[in-house]
């Protein structure tokens, strides 16, 4: 087990709420293209197309993973947008502390 699955089962343990801060919108990509293109796209057709791994691709639908730089990249030249169309930071509100 890595150490990020492990400090969150641990938080999990504890009650206390996991966050998401950086957002991957790939799910949205696919589907614009889908649209675009009028036929499916799948993850492994990304994947090979792009030279990213599928379980990578996978890992982001599912915001499990910290892509490299050079993913990004390569993601945003297949669907031809930028940066803030494929990811975007969705703010934290600050937490409660109990008096």
């Amino acid at each position: 087990m890595g150490r990020a699955s492990y400090e969150r089962n641990f938080q999990a343990r504890l009650g206390q709420e996991i966050v998401e801060v950086i957002r991957f919108k790939l799910r949205e990509r696919i589907a614009d293209m889908e649209f675009t293109e009028g036929r499916r796209i799948t993850l492994m057709e990304v994947a090979d197309r792009t030279g990213i791994g599928r379980i990578t691709l996978s890992r982001m639908v599912q915001r499990r993973v910290s892509p490299r730089t050079d993913t990004i990249d390569r993601l945003c030249g297949f669907f031809d947008c930028r940066v803030e169309d494929l990811m975007e930071y969705v703010p934290v509100p600050p937490r409660r502390t109990e008096t």
